[in-house]
């Protein structure tokens, strides 16, 4: 190929490799997820952003930053369980603000799907973050 769109069978045509003279990009229903030129490589990662009125919000395969806002009330985030998940999956939890008297909580899916650092949960303090990785059976933070 030397220069244009390789389709594969994306029936809508908008899931596709583009080729262009320096230049190759992913692109997925039509947002450019990789974007690879001479000066250098640009991932994309998917923002999710929630709120006390999404709660209790579960992790979704297409999730990768999730971003919580606890101002007006508490706020669960439910990992899937590490197997479901399968090794090297991470998500990137992060408080947005003062979240007051609120709390913003990280738990696992359940009891025997996998703990977190070996507990069942993570408290978030204000404007806190915490990253975790499946091993495939446990989440670790990082």
């Amino acid at each position: 190929v030397k220069g244009g769109d390789v389709i594969g069978s994306d029936a809508q045509g908008d899931t596709k490799l583009n080729l262009e003279d320096s230049r190759a990009r992913i692109i997925v229903d039509n947002a450019v997820k990789l974007d690879a030129q001479a000066t250098g490589v640009t991932m994309i990662e998917p923002l999710r952003s929630v709120a006390n009125t999404d709660s209790p919000v579960t992790c979704g395969t297409a999730d990768q930053f999730i971003l919580v806002d606890a101002s007006s009330g508490s706020v669960v985030v439910n990992l899937p369980s590490a197997a479901t998940a399968g090794s090297g999956r991470s998500y990137h939890i992060k408080s947005k603000g003062s979240h007051g008297g609120n709390t913003v909580t990280v738990t696992r899916a359940n009891a025997g799907h996998g703990n977190i650092d070996g507990g069942a949960s993570i408290a978030l303090e204000n404007f806190s973050a915490v990253c975790v990785i499946s091993d495939g059976s446990n989440w670790w933070v990082y």
